[in-house]
This record gives structure tokens, C-alpha cells and sequence, in this order.
């Protein structure tokens, strides 16, 4: 029985030096420097910095990862190691690194949440350099042709925001966006009618375009080849020789 009460007195213990604490909650950046100051943790925790050392301070996380490390010396918490957003969240909307700051004597647990904010640091490529369109010279304006758009690794505004076409021309326009059910789609439109006798192949670049500070973009080489029909009737050419 005696036994039991200890456990139960530090179960307790234990669940009210986390309900004492609120998460303290920071953002920062990718693609920061190893040593790069997040935030000064032992103020906002209203801790002494001499009492990190005395009170072994570390950090704790549930992975084992140490993507930040705590300089006892003043309290600072800073990034340990380069921070890659996509490595560690993938696409996900937000990206939260979640921790604790682990006190001794008495024990205590401090929650840490640290948000790595994206910035533009891919630019969109796109799966193919050049792809080849063969398209009936009777095809209707407004017939579409599905384009594989690029990916771009970053999210948000740093993701694809607009594609266009370099040289800009009469026949062709690209049509994109996302459909009902979230899948996004490439297009190029046809605008005009196309006569293979007029102009039987042309080119063009596509253009993906982020977004952000300094937007970035990748291309893709567009062939387009007009198959003929037979819109043409045979004409005979009169021989004016005179024959004798």
C-alpha cells in the first residue's frame, strides 16, 4: 500500500510539473545556421541562467533528435544542426518541432514548441525538359491538353503560383488550377484553328512561377506537331503544250 501511495504521489507530481508549465512556443526560419539564437528560453521561463547548470537542464524530445541544443551558460536556445523544412515536415502546412527542457531538483518539465517557417528555397521543376503535343489540325477551339505540371517543394505562397508561355502565341494558352476533388491540373487550350499547310510544327516554352520575396521558376520545352488531313481536293494542273 505504501508502495502504491509513492507511485501515485509521483504520477501526480510528474502531471503537475507539466500542467504548471504552458508550452513555450517559438518560430524560425529554415535553413538557418548551426548556432542561430531562437529565443533565450531560461527568461522566458523565468529561470536564472545559473540555475540551468545546477539544476542539469537538457532537452528532451521523443524521437531523440536534438535539432536545437540550450546554452547553459545564458539561457539561449539555438538551432543545432541546418534546419530543411521539407526534410522534416514534408508539405505539411505547418511544422512544429515539439520538445521538453528538462529540469532536475526538483523534477521538472518544461514544453518547448518550436515552428519552422518555410521559405522559398526550391524553385518548380517540372518531370520532363521537352514534351511533344500531336494534335489533328481539325481539333476545335477550346480542346484541352493535359500538361504533367511541375512540383515545387515549398508550400503556401512560395509554392506554384502561375504558369504562362514564352513566346506567347495565337493558337495555344495554359489553363491551371485545382479541381473538386484537390488534384491540380496543367492545360494547354487550344484558341485557334490549326492548318497544317499554314504551319505544320511550332514551339514553345511553358513557365512555372512561385511565389515569395524572390519568386523562382522552372520550364519545359513544348513540340507541337499538326497532323494533317485530307481538308485538301487534288488540282490538276492544265497542260497548255501544244501538242502536234
Amino acid at each position: 500500500m505504501a508502495i502504491a501511495r509513492q507511485v501515485l504521489c509521483l504520477s501526480a507530481f510528474l502531471s503537475l510539473s507539466h500542467a504548471r508549465s504552458q508550452p513555450l512556443r517559438y518560430s524560425v526560419a529554415e535553413e538557418g545556421e548551426s548556432g542561430s539564437v531562437v529565443a533565450n528560453v531560461a527568461e522566458d521561463a523565468g529561470l536564472a541562467p545559473a540555475h540551468l547548470s545546477a539544476r542539469r537542464a537538457r532537452l528532451a524530445s521523443e524521437d531523440g533528435r536534438q535539432h536545437f541544443r540550450l546554452e547553459s551558460g545564458t539561457g539561449r536556445l539555438v538551432v543545432a544542426d541546418r534546419l530543411d523544412r521539407e526534410e522534416l515536415c514534408g508539405q505539411a502546412d505547418v511544422c512544429t518541432l515539439p520538445f521538453e527542457l528538462v529540469l532536475a531538483n526538483p523534477l521538472q518539465f518544461l514544453r518547448v514548441e518550436v515552428t519552422v517557417q518555410d521559405i522559398n528555397d526550391h524553385a518548380p521543376v517540372f518531370p520532363e525538359e521537352q514534351g511533344t503535343f500531336k494534335i489533328p489540325e481539325t481539333s476545335n477551339p477550346g480542346s484541352r491538353f493535359p500538361l504533367e505540371g511541375a512540383r515545387d517543394l515549398d508550400i503556401g505562397s512560395n509554392s506554384i503560383q502561375a504558369y504562362s508561355i514564352s513566346p506567347e502565341n495565337e493558337y495555344f494558352t495554359v489553363s491551371f488550377g485545382t479541381r473538386t476533388n484537390d488534384n491540380k491540373y496543367v492545360e494547354l487550350v487550344l484558341q485557334k484553328p490549326l492548318d497544317r499547310e499554314e504551319q505544320a510544327e511550332m514551339h514553345f516554352t511553358v513557365i512555372a512561377m512561385d511565389g515569395g520575396v524572390l519568386p523562382r521558376s522552372g520550364t519545359t520545352q513544348i513540340h507541337i506537331v499538326v497532323l494533317d488531313v485530307n481538308d485538301n481536293a487534288p488540282v490538276f494542273t492544265q497542260d497548255h503544250s501544244a501538242k502536234r
